[in-house]
């Protein structure tokens, strides 16, 4: 799955990157990804955090691996719900609204 944020030309790294590590960070201990895991025999994971400097600004994203044992996943639901979760720890931590063309959750064998 991919994982970014909204930012703005004004936004300096130093403000940025602690706000994305702690969204992470508390998405990972709420009850969707306590759930998702549950529902997917999940085994582990494995963040994959990447950073760019463009004329817009910092770019933060992170494409994380999940491994799991379920394989009748119905994906539609389960990016759903992470887009929820994550939207709702990334305002939390006071990011801008978050659209979902920046989130992604696809199935690799």
């Amino acid at each position: 799955m991919t994982l970014t944020i909204p930012h703005r030309t004004s936004d300096s790294f130093g403000d940025l990157y602690p706000r994305f590590k702690k969204s992470l960070k508390d998405m990972k201990r709420g009850k969707t990804w306590r759930r998702i895991k549950k529902e997917t025999g999940y085994e582990y994971h494995y963040d994959t955090i990447e950073f760019h400097e463009t004329d817009q600004g910092y770019h933060i994203q992170n494409h994380m691996t999940f491994g799991c044992n379920e394989t009748d996943l119905d994906l539609k639901k389960i990016k759903k719900d992470l887009f929820k979760s994550w939207r709702h720890y990334t305002e939390k931590n006071d990011f801008p609204k978050l659209s979902i063309k920046g989130f992604d959750v696809t199935k690799t064998h």
